[in-house]
This record gives structure tokens, C-alpha cells and sequence, in this order.
């Protein structure tokens, strides 16, 4: 079953809660209770972000920003995690907890990336609910005719380390390969005197 958007609202706002709950543990890792914006901070979300540099008609963005029920835009610097495995896999079980609620188990059908990366500028994700509404034309075709970086992806895994690895080594996976002629480095050890 979908999330609504209330019920989306409704995790971000437990997320503070549940942070509360384990202060000790996490005093190191201190992110941000995600917020899911509201229709005037999407619009100018989506002017400074998505369309910047573009002129795009007023009321395409308006519309565009009127669609919280199949769209919406979540804010937390948390997200800046989601495209790097290494800082993910360091990530308290509660922040991998919340982003698994988020963006797998709420059952929303897609994420909208930014060069292929689920955080758009490191602090926001941008669900859809369903990737095939005719609702959502108007800003597929926006985003075409802008020319931007900006493309849906269908959320397929059913965890969110493998949707994190997966991206990862979509976009990065061929500069960390180790070269056939590569030899191991050699580690010393500090001298203690």
C-alpha cells in the first residue's frame, strides 16, 4: 500500500522523535528531521534548483509544485549520504531505518535523480508516486525541454543499501576497480619511541 503524502509528513515527524529516544548513542551523527516542503517552497525549490538557468512559464512551475499528491520534495542534509556506500554503510541503524521507510517501504514508484544521484544538491530527494501518470507529462516534458540533468528512476530494489550500491556503481564503479598491473600498498607502521 502507498503512503500518502500525510503519512509521509507524518514519518519525517517521527524521525526527530525517534532521535531523541537514542541521544546518547548518536551524539556524533546529528542530521537535520527531514521536512517535506510545502507547495511554495517546492515552486521555489524548482525554480532555483531544477529550472535554474531556464526560463520556464510561472504557471508550469506552479502547476508542476500543485501536484503534492503524485510529487514531492523532502529536505534533510541525512540525504547528502544516499550517494556515497561508504558514508551510508557508517550510517546509525536508525537513519538506515528512516531511509528505508522513505524512499522503499512507503511504495512510492520513483525518485527523481540529478546527474543519476538520488540527493539533489546532497540535501533533498524528490518522490513520485507513480512514474506513469499522464499527470506528471507536463514536467517530463519540462524537464526535456530545459535540457537538464534532471531524469526519473523507477525504484525496483526492495532494500535501500542495494538501491545505494546500485546507483554508486552506475556512476562510479569503473574508477574503483583495481588495474590489472596494480600492486598492493605497502603500510608502515608508526614508530613508537
Amino acid at each position: 500500500m502507498q503512503l500518502s503524502t500525510a503519512s509521509m509528513k507524518r514519518l519525517c515527524a517521527m524521525f526527530s522523535a525517534d532521535i531523541q529516544k537514542h541521544d546518547g548513542i548518536l551524539k556524533v551523527e546529528c542530521y537535520a528531521a527531514p521536512i517535506i516542503l510545502t507547495r511554495q517552497q517546492t515552486k521555489i525549490f524548482q525554480r532555483e534548483h531544477i529550472f535554474d538557468g531556464h526560463y520556464v512559464d510561472p504557471k508550469i512551475v506552479d502547476s508542476i509544485a500543485s501536484q503534492s499528491d503524485l510529487f514531492l520534495v523532502a529536505r534533510s542534509d541525512l540525504f547528502g549520504q544516499i550517494d556515497a556506500p561508504y558514508n551510508f554503510g557508517c550510517l546509525h541503524s536508525i537513519y538506515k531505518r528512516f531511509l528505508q521507510d522513505l524512499i522503499i517501504e512507503s511504495n512510492w514508484d520513483g525518485l527523481i535523480t540529478a546527474n543519476n544521484c538520488l540527493a539533489v544538491c546532497k540535501t533533498h530527494v524528490i518522490l513520485v508516486k507513480k512514474m506513469t501518470s499522464p499527470s506528471l507529462d507536463l514536467l517530463r516534458n519540462t524537464l526535456k525541454q530545459t535540457g537538464s540533468n534532471y531524469a526519473m528512476k523507477k525504484i525496483i530494489d526492495n532494500d535501500i543499501e542495494d538501491v545505494v550500491n546500485n546507483i554508486y556503481e552506475e556512476n562510479f564503479g569503473m574508477f574503483y576497480n583495481a588495474p590489472a598491473n596494480g600492486s598492493p600498498i605497502k603500510i608502515e607502521e608508526e614508530i613508537k619511541s
